[in-house]
This record gives C-alpha cells, sequence and structure tokens, in this order.
C-alpha cells in the first residue's frame, strides 16, 4: 500500500470533482442532468475501452467475481439518481450535506464495526473539522426531509463503492472496474433519459460540445483516482479527503462566475483544508 499515492489520488480527484461542479453549470443550460451523465459515461467508457485495448499487459476480467462487477455496474448510477432526486426535493447545501456526512458516518461504522480499524486521534480530529466545515458551508440548514435522506442514502451507496476498492479488490485492474461504472452509468442513465422522455442526442453549442467531451474524460478520470486512491488510502481519511471538493467548487465559482465568498464559506473551507492536512501531521498514536 502507498500512503502517499493514494493521498494525492484523492486529493486531486476532489480538485477534479469541482472542476466537474463548474462544467455542470455550464452545461446545464443545454442539458438535463439526466443527459450529462448518460452522455459523460458513454464518452468517459469509450476512453477507457481505448486505453484498455492498447493496455500492454494482458487484463483477466475473469479473475473479479461477476457479482462484484454487477455491483460496480449498478451502483455508480444509482448514486447518481439518488443524488439528483435530493436535489430536485432540497436545497443543494442540504444534498451536500446530507451525502458527505453519509459518506463520513458509514465509513466510519465500516471501518469500526466490520473491520475493526482502530479510531484515531487523527481521524476523530479530522472527521470533527470536515463536520464543522460543512456546517459553516451549508448554513442555514433546513429540516430534515426526504431529498436529505436520499442524499444520505447517495453516500451510503457511495461509500459502498470505496469498501469494495478498499477491502476487497487489491489485486483487480483498476481500469476493468472504472469500465463497468461507466458502462452502468451509460445504460442506466440512457434509460432514465429514455423514461422522462428527453433526447439522447441533443443540439448543442460548440462550447458545450467540447466541455462534454472534456468531462467525459475527467469523469474517467477521476473515477479510476478514486479506485487507486482508496486501494492505497484509509477509508474514513480518504473520504475526508476527497471532501476537499467542497473547499474548491467555491474557489472555482469565484474565479469564472466572480460568486464572492462569504465569511461562514471561508471559514468552512478553512476547516475541511486543516482536516485534509492533519493527517499527515506527525501525531503521536494513542496506545
Amino acid at each position: 500500500m502507498d500512503r502517499l499515492k493514494g493521498f494525492f489520488a484523492l486529493l486531486l480527484a476532489g480538485i477534479i470533482y469541482s472542476f466537474n461542479d463548474v462544467c455542470i453549470r455550464i452545461l446545464g443550460s443545454q442539458l438535463s442532468g439526466y443527459q450529462q451523465v448518460t452522455l459523460r459515461s458513454f464518452i468517459g467508457f469509450v476512453i477507457i475501452l481505448i486505453f484498455i485495448f492498447f493496455q500492454k499487459k494482458n487484463i483477466n476480467v475473469h479473475k473479479t467475481q461477476k457479482r462484484i462487477l454487477l455491483l460496480y455496474f449498478f451502483c455508480f448510477p444509482i448514486v447518481f439518481i439518488l443524488f439528483n432526486l435530493s436535489i430536485l426535493l432540497t436545497k443543494i447545501a442540504n444534498t451536500v450535506f446530507s451525502f458527505t456526512i453519509g459518506t463520513l458516518i458509514f465509513s466510519l461504522i465500516i471501518e469500526g464495526f466490520f473491520y475493526k480499524e482502530k479510531l484515531s486521534r487523527e481521524k476523530i480530529i479530522s472527521t470533527t473539522l470536515t463536520i464543522i466545515g460543512l456546517c459553516f458551508l451549508t448554513f442555514p440548514l433546513s429540516q430534515v426531509n426526504l431529498g436529505f435522506i436520499y442524499g444520505f442514502a447517495a453516500g451510503i451507496v457511495y461509500t459502498f463503492i470505496n469498501t469494495l476498492v478498499r477491502h476487497s479488490h487489491q489485486k483487480t485492474n483498476p481500469n476493468v472496474l472504472v469500465g463497468f461504472q461507466l458502462f452502468g452509468g451509460t445504460l442506466i442513465g440512457g434509460a432514465a433519459t429514455f423514461i422522462v422522455g428527453q433526447s439522447l442526442f441533443p443540439d448543442l453549442s460548440l462550447l458545450n460540445l467540447i466541455l462534454i467531451i472534456i468531462t467525459g474524460g475527467t469523469i474517467a478520470l477521476v473515477t479510476y483516482l478514486t479506485i487507486v486512491g482508496f486501494k492505497n488510502f484509509d477509508l474514513n481519511l480518504g473520504t475526508i479527503v476527497i471532501s476537499s471538493e467542497l473547499f474548491f467548487a467555491p474557489l472555482f465559482a469565484f474565479i469564472l462566475f466572480k460568486e464572492s465568498l462569504t465569511l461562514l464559506e471561508i471559514v468552512g473551507g478553512v476547516c475541511i483544508a486543516l482536516a485534509i492536512i492533519i493527517p499527515h501531521a506527525k501525531f503521536a498514536k494513542i496506545k
């Protein structure tokens, strides 16, 4: 396990997620969420297939249990659907809060009760700072509703995917797992697009056409980085590193859209930044 490699893979994934958030805002003028996930998943899937085709070493899919591959196939679009249902039923801030809280809590439960991993000082401090940062970033948070529950459930499923990577598939080729997730996103996202009566081949401006191709590549890259990251890093602390998206997204919005940062957003961002840095400080381990 290469802890440093895992950390930087997850940190870069968080930054890319933030970039994708900005692109979703731009693409939203012509594409719905269902159309975006379908087209981006398809482009990412094609890119992965090309990469696997030209990869020199032999890839044996039979080494991985079929039920595991099916879980990757279905879980990726399920996270997307639950996340989007949450946004439709509640505020985006509530969705982000419930999703991240779901990932943090479920990762702690999995590590503590199923894998008996020790709750270290760094985990306690980093998790606490992340929750405080989330509270600042999402203030004021409205009452819990169905949208909140959907967001929380999306976080649980997302953590389940990362748990499969972290504890079950150290020898599985990451490209195979990426391919199955994006294939699932293409088929299930396409089915959802068809069901709601939207076009699978919408007319796009040149800018949005370029963006959909770029973000198709980035979704393949970020899925790969997440798999590599959690193969080499702690589940709970890795979840906190991924949450750096909440730090970078407002920053990108400020740079590209001139959206001003409030004092609460700045404080929340600082808390999350500290939560990411602290695990790499030289704290003495609790005996």
